[in-house]
C-alpha cells in the first residue's frame, strides 16, 4: 500500500484524541468526511492506552486506508529511541503504513537532527530494516523555536534522503513576512534538489498561508484536523474547499 496520492497532495488527517475510544469515534468522522489517510500519534495516546488491542481496532477502523504513524520522544521521556523505534516496528505489523524516524533519534545531545556517525548508522539500519518489512519511512526535524536558512534546511533534507527515507520532513518557524516569503521560496527549490517526497512545514505567527498553500507548490501531503484548536494544522473542510478550488481529480470526499 502506497502512502502517498499520485498527481496531487494527499489529505492525512491527523488524530488528536488520547484515548482508544476517542480515537475510534474521530476515525468514523474522517471517513464520513473522508480523507485519503489518517495520522495516528502514538505519543499522544494516554501511555494506559497503548496497548496491541487498541492499535489492532485503531487500525482496523480505517477501514484500509494508509496509516502514518509517529511515536516522538515528548509523548514518553522515560523510553530509549530503541524502544521507541521498536514501537514503531510493532505498529507497522498491526496495520500501520508509514512510520516517522526522527533524525535526531538515538542521539540525546540533538534529539531533532544528528551528525553523529553512530546515530546516523543506526537510524539508516532501521530505515533498511523497515523497508525490509515493507513500510514505508519518513524522517522528520522539528526546530520549531527559530527560523531555519534556506541552507540549512537543504543540508537537512538532503541527509533525510541520504538515510534512506521515502519522505522527508522538517518543520521550521515563520514568525515574520519575509520569513513567510523565504519559506515559499525554500519549498520552490525543494522540488529541485530533492529526488524523493517532502514535508515542509512552519509554525509561528505568520504559518497559517504555508500551511495552507505549502501543499500546492510541492509540499506532498496536508496534515488536517477535523476541527479548530491552537494546533497549526488547517481544518479538512479548508482543505476541501481549497483543493476543489484548484480543480484536483480524484479527491477522497467524492467517494
Amino acid at each position: 500500500m502506497n502512502y502517498l496520492v499520485k498527481d496531487r497532495p494527499t489529505v492525512t488527517l491527523m488524530l488528536k484524541q488520547k484515548t482508544a475510544a476517542g480515537l475510534l469515534a474521530e476515525i468514523d468522522e474522517g471517513l464520513k468526511f473522508g480523507t485519503d489517510c489518517f495520522g495516528f500519534q502514538i505519543d499522544m495516546l494516554n501511555a494506559e492506552e497503548r496497548t496491541e488491542e487498541n492499535y489492532k481496532k485503531i487500525f482496523a477502523a480505517m477501514n484500509g486506508k494508509p496509516s502514518y504513524v509517529t511515536n516522538y520522544k515528548n509523548g514518553s521521556p522515560d523510553k530509549s529511541d530503541d524502544v521507541l523505534a521498536d514501537e514503531l516496528i510493532a505498529a507497522f505489523h498491526l496495520g500501520g503504513t508509514l512510520i516517522d524516524i526522527r533524525g535526531g533519534m538515538f542521539d540525546n545531545n540533538s534529539p531533532e537532527f544528528s551528525k553523529d556517525g553512530t546515530a546516523v548508522e543506526k537510524q539508516k539500519a532501521i530505515i533498511k530494516k523497515a523497508h525490509e518489512l515493507g513500510a514505508q519511512v519518513l524522517m522528520s526535524t522539528h526546530i520549531c523555536d527559530r527560523f531555519v536558512p534556506r541552507e540549512e534546511v537543504f543540508d537537512i533534507m538532503l541527509a533525510q534522503q541520504e538515510r534512506g527515507a521515502d519522505i522527508a520532513k522538517l518543520v521550521t518557524s515563520a514568525n515574520s513576512q519575509e520569513e513567510l516569503e523565504e519559506n515559499f521560496e525554500i519549498t520552490l527549490l525543494l522540488k529541485k534538489k530533492l529526488n524523493i517526497p517532502f514535508l515542509f512545514l512552519c509554525n509561528g505567527t505568520h504559518c497559517r498561508q504555508h500551511r495552507l498553500l505549502n501543499p500546492m507548490l510541492g509540499s506532498c501531503t496536508y496534515l488536517t484536523k477535523l476541527e479548530q484548536s491552537a494546533e497549526a494544522q488547517p481544518v479538512i473542510e479548508e482543505v476541501k474547499t481549497l483543493m476543489e478550488l484548484n480543480e484536483y481529480k480524484n479527491l477522497p470526499w467524492e467517494d
